[in-house]
């Protein structure tokens, strides 16, 4: 009977500790995403006035330091990763980067006057948070935007982006999904179309 009562107080102390550090991820990442929104709004208030080079500086900084892009570089490649030679795979990492960076700083300088709101945040694995967010607009409806966060050491990081219930990193995994299957398998392909839309 004794043993058995051990038994028990230890598994209560090892849900109440499972517990307290779920709800230490769950703040952790809600912490992460907030204070990316904020630093991001007022990246863009700033951005009118910047040129491209120190506008892409910018936004480089704060996506390298919001999100792994080496872990959605990896999924986003899918099942290719494994085909792909090492040197293959660290040019890709490079081009992927320039890539994401290009892409995103040109679309959120096309935001004007939108205010940022995040509503829920709770676990969806033993791995992950998702925050969900609101952008709203001055003139439109607001946009729903889910942000799916690892956080591993109390180190959290995006790890893929849900606007209105579409997942970025799977639609972008398809998108070159596509364009290796349709050039013989071949990554290099997908690493040539990179270097072209990033200028390298």
């Amino acid at each position: 009977m004794r043993r058995f009562v051990q038994v028990l107080a230890i598994l209560s102390v090892g849900f109440w500790l499972a517990g307290a550090v779920q709800a230490n991820a769950v703040s952790d990442a809600s912490g992460h995403v907030r204070k990316l929104g904020d630093q991001a709004i007022t990246a863009l208030g700033k951005a009118k006035t910047m040129g491209e080079a120190e506008k892409e500086a910018e936004f480089r900084r704060l996506i390298k330091e919001g999100f792994d892009l080496p872990l959605i570089a990896r999924f986003v490649l899918g099942v290719h990763w494994r085909r792909a030679t090492d040197e293959e795979k660290s040019e890709y990492g490079r081009l992927f980067e320039d890539y994401v960076i290009r892409t995103y700083a040109n679309r959120l300088t096309s935001y004007n006057d939108e205010r940022f709101e995040i509503q829920t945040s709770k676990p969806d694995d033993d791995k992950d948070v998702i925050v969900s967010s609101l952008i709203h607009r001055p003139d439109g409806a607001p946009i729903k935007i889910d942000w799916r966060v690892r956080v591993a050491s109390g180190n959290p990081k995006i790890i893929d982006v849900i606007v209105e219930g579409a997942s970025m990193a799977i639609s972008q995994r398809s998108e070159f999904s596509s364009i290796i299957q349709n050039n013989g398998g071949q990554v290099a392909a997908l690493i040539k179309l990179l270097r072209e839309k990033t200028g390298k």
